[in-house]
């Protein structure tokens, strides 16, 4: 594919724009938004994983920031980004040079990098309140405990085609070719804070086509009291060592986990958001029996959704993760079957060295069955199956201030078969860092809530080599870079027998002042799967993905910012015409001087071959929403989010979002087919603390 003359013509109008915009004093700060774009754009979001990118639980500490002089490990934990390193660092200068007065003092501590130290600014701060006895939170909780209110609301402008009107004789014969209720989104959701020791807070959602507010969430949880660690009641999620036995909590991917390797895990984590799978239902206490010996107990019972097997009468064939229930079919499948999930995690410290033993059961009311008896889904063969299945891992780590060693081996009680991830990463210097990460995972190997670090959406049939390196060679220069090399020694999707594949990323951040910014990303992915050779024989060949990404940051003054953007793909297929995608946007941030209003503006424009060669483009949302999304074929995307704070508290957010293509007539298919080539929303939300 090539750049035509309007693309071109758009390009060097963005870059013009950008390049002649006069310079200020004004540093270029991180802000939310761009967080969780840096975030979702390292955790390798493009992928096909069913990974869980949610990132509420991290919104709710931007806003009520760490008070980084009173502060405990556990509390910083929450923090994905931070290596134990790091926070032992910030523990020790605070404990040395009482009270840290700034934030602008992080600076002085050598293993937070540049990178670190932006991200710190958005969750924590330099208070000088000092800790409170369990009588004074108490007394706080019927005080002043912080809370609020968020109600959202989502209205589209066209007509999909689940909510046209039928006959009753189509209908009566074919229930399923509408939706059930309108075509509106409503959530509510309520969060109580008090100190952070006790915290509690509910969620329900109505989704798009569902009859009425079928997803109900709470959770109270209490934090630091005493020996208790943490206590939740209700919804929430764990992770422990590495992962490999159990982590349902948020994750990202190779290029932001190698920055912080998960150490022992983060422990128990409140479930707040709209996620309707993937979480704990029950209770869990993590209790402190030591200085260096700490133990967990966890216990969880609810409905699952799920499809019932055609072919084995009695048994589900997979779990339904999607959360939606808008027509007959997607009811059946509510609830279809309960699980019980029972386990516990013991972890021991002791200076440098750490060690943890973690266990998780699971029972099913039905037997979960995989469809695996045809040459296409053979690859399921060792899937999770039965009622009863569960995991047991070790899990250690011997941490220095330069060298980190970490790791867990698992065994799955089901098969017998054995996981195990081990990393190693060591500071060359007080601005480089080296990591290798190793991993084996047997193709029998299969848990219910286990994620690592993997190339596959669980760890599963899979072999690894990784190798990273984060590095500011100079004051203003930010490189990241790694190289992972796998193997699955069993048949996957799409290839039907063992294959190899690479994943090839570089990244460099190149700051010229404290006003502008300049980010060049390449990634190269490449992995075998079946093809048809000249001949008509199917046998295993490279497809690869290419990446380019170009951004341009500039802060106008201190309300304005832009940033450009442009993102090429190239992907090579073995058996057919090789396929190309570009995207170029725009986005625009205004803010007044005290932060009551604020405007984002974006404008993208898309030209892809296909769905395989798609661009994924980030922009600005309401609170509580990801806006990562993919764009194919070719069109234009505008979004423009407005909010302003009314009053005490109040804060209302209205969002636009519009997309039209040039080469398509309707947009979508089946039930959700629209018959134009256009789309229009309204996204309403109003947030009230108090």
């Amino acid at each position: 594919m090539t750049m035509t003359k309007p693309t071109a013509t758009l390009l060097f109008l963005c870059i013009f724009v950008g390049c002649c915009i006069q310079n200020s004093m004004a540093q270029i700060p991180m802000e939310w938004e761009d967080f969780v774009e840096t975030m979702t754009d390292e955790s390798n979001y493009n992928d096909d994983d069913s990974n869980d990118y949610n990132y509420d639980e991290l919104y709710e500490i931007y806003l009520h920031p760490i008070n980084l002089n009173n502060t405990t490990y556990d509390e910083l934990r929450q923090l994905p980004f931070l290596s134990k390193i790091q926070i032992d660092a910030i523990l020790l200068y605070v404990l040395t040079h009482y009270p840290m007065r700034s934030l602008g003092e992080l600076m002085l501590i050598p293993s937070i990098d540049y990178t670190t130290r932006m991200r710190l600014m958005l969750f924590c701060r330099a208070g000088t309140e000092h800790s409170h006895s369990q009588a004074e939170i108490l007394r706080n909780v019927l005080t002043h405990p912080q809370q609020a209110v968020t109600l959202r609301t989502d209205i589209p402008f066209y007509t999909k085609a689940g909510y046209r009107n039928l006959p009753d004789s189509i209908l009566s014969r074919y229930p399923n070719r509408i939706y059930l209720g309108n075509n509106n989104y409503h959530s509510l959701r309520y969060s109580f804070n008090a100190n952070g020791h006790i915290l509690a807070g509910a969620e329900i959602e109505k989704d798009g086509g569902e009859r009425y507010f079928d997803y109900v969430s709470a959770y109270i949880l209490l934090h630091d009291m005493g020996c208790i660690r943490n206590l939740v009641i209700g919804d929430y999620k764990l992770s422990f060592g590495q992962g490999l036995v159990v982590s349902n909590t948020m994750s990202f991917g190779k290029q932001a986990t190698l920055g912080s390797m998960p150490y022992m895990g983060r422990g128990i984590i409140r479930h707040s958001s709209m996620t309707e799978s993937n979480h704990l239902r029950g209770a869990a206490a993590n209790i402190t029996l030591s200085s260096t010996l700490h133990a967990t107990a966890f216990a969880s019972y609810q409905g699952i959704d799920a499809t019932l097997s055609a072919s084995n009468v009695g048994t589900v064939s997979s779990f339904k993760t999607d959360g939606l229930h808008r027509t007959q079919l997607e009811r059946s499948k509510r609830n279809m079957l309960h699980e019980l999930t029972w386990g516990g995690n013991l972890q021991f410290s002791q200076g440098v060295f750490s060690t943890g033993v973690t266990a998780i059961a699971t029972h099913l009311s039905k037997p979960l069955s995989p469809k695996h008896d045809t040459p296409a889904s053979a690859y399921r063969l060792y899937n999770l199956h039965g009622t009863d299945f569960g995991a047991i891992g070790l899990s250690y780590a011997y941490i220095t201030s330069r060298y980190t060693f970490q790791g867990e081996t698992a065994m799955s009680t089901a098969s017998g078969c054995m996981a195990t991830i081990n990393t190693m990463s060591m500071r060359t210097s007080a601005t480089t860092t080296l990591s290798v990460s190793v991993r084996h995972f047997d193709r029998a190997y299969a848990t219910r809530y286990g994620h690592t670090l993997s190339e596959g959406s669980t760890p599963q049939n899979e072999t690894g080599l990784l190798a990273a390196v984060k590095a500011e060679p100079w004051q203003h220069i930010h490189i990241d870079a790694y190289a992972d090399f796998f193997h699955f020694p069993y048949q996957r999707s799409n290839a039907s027998a063992p294959s190899n594949g690479l994943d090839c990323m570089a990244q460099t951040v190149f700051d010229l002042n404290d006003k502008t910014r300049f980010q060049l990303r390449y990634r190269i992915k490449s992995r075998q799967q079946d093809c048809t050779d000249a001949n008509g024989n199917t046998r295993l060949m490279y497809s690869t993905n290419q990446t380019w990404r170009l951004s341009y940051t500039q802060q106008i003054a201190q309300p304005v910012s832009v940033q450009t953007l442009f993102t090429f793909t190239h992907r090579f297929n073995p058996d057919s015409d090789n396929e190309s995608g570009l995207s170029l946007s725009e986005n625009i941030r205004w803010q007044s001087a005290n932060g009551s209003k604020r405007i984002n503006l974006m404008a993208a424009y898309f030209k892809t071959d296909s769905y395989a060669s798609r661009v994924w483009i980030y922009e600005p949302s309401l609170l509580y929403t990801l806006g990562m999304n993919s764009f194919y074929y070719h069109g234009l995307r505008l979004a423009l989010v407005a909010s302003v704070s009314v009053g005490r508290g109040l804060r209302l957010q209205c969002k636009v979002g519009h997309t039209s293509y040039f080469n398509r007539d309707t947009i979508g298919s089946g039930l959700e087919l629209i018959s134009h080539s256009y789309r229009t929303d309204l996204n309403l939300q109003a947030r009230w603390t108090f």
